[in-house]
C-alpha cells in the first residue's frame, strides 16, 4: 500500500461532489454507469437511486 492510501479507502474510488444535473446528464447519456458509483450515506443512496431512475426515463439522448 502506498503512503497516500489509508486502509479505510475503497481501492480505486475517489470521493467527490457532482451537481445532480451533471450526474443525471452523464447517466442518461451512458457516459457513466451505476456500477461505477458508491454512495456513502443513506441520504446519498436515496439521491443516487432517484437520479438513476430519472436517467432511465430520459434515455440516451437525454430527452425528458
Amino acid at each position: 500500500m502506498d503512503s497516500c492510501t489509508s486502509p479505510a479507502d475503497a481501492p480505486g474510488f475517489l470521493e467527490l461532489q457532482v451537481r445532480e444535473k451533471t450526474l443525471l446528464e452523464l447517466l442518461a447519456g451512458r457516459r457513466l454507469v451505476a456500477e461505477d458509483l458508491r454512495a456513502q450515506t443513506p441520504g446519498a443512496r436515496r439521491q443516487l437511486r432517484r437520479l438513476l431512475l430519472q436517467s432511465l426515463c430520459r434515455g440516451p439522448a437525454g430527452n425528458p
